[in-house]
């Protein structure tokens, strides 16, 4: 018998994320180098409705809290050329910004207030027999947690030291940002560096 697969997509609101690798960073539980998070559920009995319907779920190791383990969706970002590419945005107090596989991986190391997403299930199978199903990043709207002073100045546009509109993966070069202040910026940002002049 085949494994059950979800006849939908599945959106989750206000959620929040964990075991963030957006980077595809190589490791321990990563080998193949993908793109994973996961969604925290808040009950057993959450997870046992979404298990039913064909969405994998894992536990963490039981705790005092969670004496069967914290229930978790695992969730794959896939880039391929052949594929819809998922929607992943940055919303702060200045806007929403969409993140693309070449900048997606600040997300590993942002705050993060709360999530909305859209999974859709893919079904996998090996020509040895095994299969199954994965849970995979339709969209996701990734609120950002600010501080004070983010907040403070959220109306101040961001430049770089150059004095141009600064952009995420905008791909320009800025590995000698004191290049239009002068000798005496020049000879700090050295100096700041630990290379002397």
């Amino acid at each position: 018998m085949g494994v059950k697969v979800p006849t939908s997509d599945l959106m989750l609101e206000n959620v929040q994320i964990t075991y963030r690798n957006f980077g595809g960073v190589v490791g321990e539980f990563n080998p193949s180098g993908a793109r994973t998070y996961s969604v925290w559920l808040d009950s057993y009995e959450q997870a046992e409705a979404i298990e039913e319907l064909g969405w994998k779920v894992r536990y963490t190791k039981p705790s005092e809290e969670w004496e069967r383990g914290r229930p978790h969706m695992p969730v794959t970002v896939k880039y391929h050329p052949r594929l819809q590419p998922p929607r992943v945005v940055m919303l702060t107090s200045r806007g929403q910004t969409k993140m693309g596989e070449e900048d997606i991986d600040i997300l590993d190391f942002m705050n993060i207030k709360k999530c909305d997403m859209i999974l859709r299930p893919f079904h996998w199978k090996l020509k040895t027999g095994g299969e199954g199903v994965k849970n995979m990043c339709s969209s996701i709207y990734i609120t950002i947690q600010e501080d004070a002073l983010e907040l403070k100045y959220a109306d101040v546009p961001e430049i770089t030291v150059g004095g141009q509109q600064a952009a995420i993966g905008s791909g320009e070069d800025y590995s000698r940002p004191f290049e239009d202040l002068g000798e005496i910026a020049e000879n700090q940002y050295a100096l700041e560096q630990g290379k002397g002049f």
